[in-house]
């Protein structure tokens, strides 16, 4: 992504900020006061833990990580295959929301330890346990809502794709994104609420990425398009049409 700079490595992963981090840090600061910096510390380390928890799991089935990526509306972490079953997509995408889950519990009990409150203004360190639970509490329930790309919307697109196959159940999940879409722009118009609407508005050009996505999966096959080998004896020529009419070639040469 374009302004983020690399700033440590995890089991090989590179971890990325943008630079609209800066702004949430503002923001941060305005809501919390002095306390602020070490909340916003504390918001995108729950996301960093959230998409770690893909990561992890996605390399557990053998899926590359190509980075995690902070930004100021939150984390991806960018697998540079898709996987390969339905349940392991379902797998990887419960691991974030169990992460955030574990974090919610934890500093939730440690909150409650240490009579920790959420307050507007937070007036003592000790109140940002109680931050930490409720953001990540937050986070995990919001990501299971299913609509893609969200958790939830990649769990129940890959319980529809063991019946119906990946391209369907894109499809079917798809139009149950738009509708939860359609929910956050009219509840954010309602409420003025701009960050539902920014929500919404983002559902629907998301939700047509994962569309072709699943379009160039059903075409190319899981890792994507074939690359042909460097030294050659012999070449075939294989030729493909997707649902839009767009033509592939595909050049495979065999040592």
């Amino acid at each position: 992504m374009f302004g983020s700079m690399t700033v440590a490595r995890i089991r090989g992963i590179p971890v990325r900020l943008h630079v609209t981090l800066l702004a949430m840090c503002v923001i941060s600061v305005v809501r919390f006061g002095w306390l602020g910096v070490p909340a916003a510390v504390v918001l995108f380390g729950s996301v960093l833990l959230h998409e770690l928890g893909h990561a992890l799991v996605a390399q557990r089935f053998g899926i590359g990580i190509a980075s995690i990526d902070l930004h100021l509306l939150g984390g991806m972490a960018l697998m540079k295959s898709m996987p390969r079953r339905p349940s392991h997509e379902a797998l990887i995408a419960a691991a974030g929301p169990a992460v955030s889950f574990a974090l919610a519990l934890v500093t939730g009990l440690l909150a409650f330890a240490f009579d920790a409150h959420l307050e507007f203004g937070m007036p003592r360190p000790v109140d940002l346990l109680a931050y930490a639970a409720a953001v990540n509490l937050g986070m995990a329930i919001f990501n299971l809502i299913p609509a893609l790309p969200l958790d939830g919307g990649r769990i129940f697109r890959a319980v529809l794709s063991s019946r119906l196959g990946n391209l369907r159940a894109t499809h079917v999940a798809a139009w149950i994104s738009r509708g939860f879409g359609l929910i956050f722009i009219a509840v954010g118009f309602y409420a003025q609420a701009w960050s539902l609407l920014l929500i919404g508005g983002l559902l629907f050009l998301m939700v047509r990425y994962e569309e072709r996505l699943a379009l160039q999966r059903e075409t190319w096959g899981p890792h994507g398009p074939l690359q042909p080998a460097l030294a050659t004896a012999q070449e075939t020529r294989e030729e493909y049409v997707d649902a839009h009419g767009r033509r592939y070639v595909v050049l495979t040469r065999l040592r």
